[in-house]
This record gives C-alpha cells, sequence and structure tokens, in this order.
C-alpha cells in the first residue's frame, strides 16, 4: 500500500512541477509579448492547464485542447500589424516571442501555439528572410529553429537550415536534435 502511495505523491509532485514551469514559461511569454499585444493577452486565463481567452465550454473541456479563436488571433494580427505593417519586422518580433517560452519543441504549453499561428500567417518569404537576419537574438534563433526545422521540406536557403541544424544540435535536447537530423536528411538529398 505504501508503494502506491509513493507512485501517486510522485504523480502529484511531477503535476506540480509543471504547472510551476508552465506558469514561469507564461511569465517569460507575457513578458516578451510585444507591448501592443499584452492588454488583449492580459485578458486571458489559465484554466485546467490551458491558457484560454475567456472560460471554455464543456465540448472544449471534454476534447481537451486549447481555445484557439480565431476571431482572437485576427484581433492580435490586425493590432501587430497595425503597430508594424513590415511583415519582416513583424516576423522578427514574433520569432523572438516565439524563442522567448517554455523553450520545449514538443509538450510545450499550449498558449505558445498563439505566436505560431501568428508566425503562419505573414508570408513564408517575409518569415525566412527575417531568420537569415545575421544579428539575430538568441530568442530570435531559438523560434526561427522552432518554427523552421518543424517544416524539413519547406524550402528554404540550404545555409538558413544549416545554421538552424547547428543550433538546434548544440541545444542537447533530443527532440531538438531529431529535428536537425530530420532537417540534415533533406539537406543531403538536395547536395
Amino acid at each position: 500500500a505504501a508503494r502506491g502511495m509513493d507512485s501517486l505523491r510522485k504523480a502529484l509532485d511531477d503535476r506540480r512541477r509543471i504547472q510551476k514551469e508552465d506558469a514561469e514559461a507564461y511569465a517569460r511569454w507575457i513578458e516578451a509579448a510585444p507591448k501592443v499585444l499584452r492588454p488583449t493577452l492580459d485578458s486571458g486565463i489559465f484554466e485546467d492547464g490551458y491558457f484560454v481567452f475567456r472560460p471554455m465550454s464543456e465540448a472544449e473541456k471534454s476534447e481537451r485542447r486549447p481555445f484557439k479563436s480565431e476571431e482572437t488571433l485576427a484581433a492580435l494580427n490586425s493590432k501587430l500589424s497595425k503597430e508594424m505593417p513590415n511583415e519582416r519586422e513583424r516576423a522578427l518580433v514574433l520569432l523572438a516571442w516565439l524563442g522567448s517560452g517554455s523553450g520545449k519543441w514538443t509538450g510545450c504549453p499550449d498558449f505558445e501555439a498563439i505566436t505560431e499561428e501568428m508566425l503562419l500567417d505573414i508570408p513564408t518569404e517575409a518569415v525566412v528572410s527575417a531568420a537569415q537576419d545575421e544579428n539575430l537574438t538568441p530568442a530570435q534563433l531559438e523560434g526561427a529553429a522552432r518554427l523552421l526545422l518543424d517544416f524539413p521540406h519547406l524550402k528554404i536557403p540550404a545555409s538558413l537550415r544549416e545554421k538552424l541544424c547547428v543550433y538546434a544540435e548544440a541545444s542537447g535536447d533530443p527532440y531538438k536534435k531529431s529535428r536537425a537530423l530530420k532537417n540534415r536528411e533533406v539537406l543531403n538529398k538536395n547536395l
């Protein structure tokens, strides 16, 4: 019986640790968010570990997925586009924001998907151009690698793909290294 309680205690401790890590990642993510978006984001809440802009319906809770409102994404994109009409500049800001969260590329907190969705609404050419900047901050590099290495067959310059692969491999994270390996396969096929 004591053995069962030990595993229950461990599960509870693990859940609390993950909730704490997610809350810390959320604080970093909000801090890194473009200032124009913070009032909208500050209206967000966590509910059962999911980031939502309003309380979840029973159907959403049963599906166990975060609320992603097209209207909310459109409002965020509109606010940021008005503040920053240049797509390349907007991509740089969003790459930095994406690279400022949990640091996980898989199993990351659901709220980080908002940033990815916003980046996917920018033309790929502008995102790739931004990622090729020679003076990327560490957060921008993390965001670029996370986004672009997730699509190994996306046509991006070999030099950029190589730079992102080197970054991912150096992280030591097994998932990031696996994304780099998959992208290297694409590089090798194109030689």
